[in-house]
């Protein structure tokens, strides 16, 4: 390839050199301190400096004890990147970790339990008190009722925690208006 052929009007910043060379940009900043040229302030011309970083690599530069504490800096940074990934890679599968789509599944049926067991609750009060003569007694049915509707949300929420716990929460992908489209 001909000089005629290489672009040589690339102009970047820090972190776009840094992309370019395989670096952080504090290295960057570590390598215009040895010479690496730029064009002004913060800006950098791509062709220049690879030639020289080339060229800085060639005359051995690379045994630098700065470019090597920079390359195990990165490259521990890269393995606790990665080892972070697979411990939730494996808490997932584990399922200690839920998806988002899986705990809001989860937390809609719990809202619909207690919506169900909310809105039912005034004919059941209605109709216990029937009949109902002095205060205490109206209270005391209304307490009742209410213990009552609670008890029976209480009772679901084990089932729904373990199935959620156990994966068994199947994320309906699909919208409400494709639902209506389907249902007809």
């Amino acid at each position: 390839m001909s000089d005629s052929t290489i672009r040589t009007d690339w102009i970047t910043d820090r972190s776009g050199l840094a992309h370019v060379l395989g670096c952080s940009g504090h290295h960057i900043h570590k390598l215009v301190g040895k010479g690496m040229p730029r064009s002004s302030r913060g800006r950098y011309d791509v062709t220049e400096c690879v030639r020289w970083y080339i060229a800085r690599l060639e005359a051995g530069g690379a045994r630098d004890p700065d470019d090597i504490e920079e390359v195990v800096r990165e490259r521990t940074r890269l393995y606790r990147a990665q080892a972070r990934f697979r411990e939730l890679e494996t808490a997932r599968v584990e399922r200690s970790l839920v998806t988002v789509d899986e705990a809001t599944a989860a937390l809609e049926e719990l809202a619909a339990i207690l919506m169900m067991g909310l809105q039912a609750l005034p004919v059941r009060v209605a109709t216990a008190l029937v009949g109902a003569q002095d205060e205490a007694e109206i209270i005391a049915i209304a307490t009742k009722e209410t213990h009552e509707t609670l008890d029976s949300i209480r009772e679901r929420t084990p089932a729904l925690a373990a199935d959620l716990r156990a994966g068994e929460y199947a994320v309906d992908a699909t919208t409400d208006e494709e639902r209506g489209a389907v249902g007809g």
